[in-house]
């Protein structure tokens, strides 16, 4: 049981580092999409 115990364990750090790994991406992949948003605005702005 006891081992058992210390598999789930394991596998819920390794799932929840992932997740975390997965928030980091989403998170860098929005800023670079609002990075570009801004950059197009500002480019628009000249352009018209």
């Amino acid at each position: 049981m006891t081992g058992f115990r210390a598999l789930q364990i394991a596998e819920f750090s390794a799932l929840s580092e992932t997740w975390l790994e997965l928030l980091e991406i989403t998170a860098s992949v929005k800023r670079k999409i609002e990075g570009y948003t801004a950059i197009e605005l500002i480019a628009g702005k000249q352009l018209y």
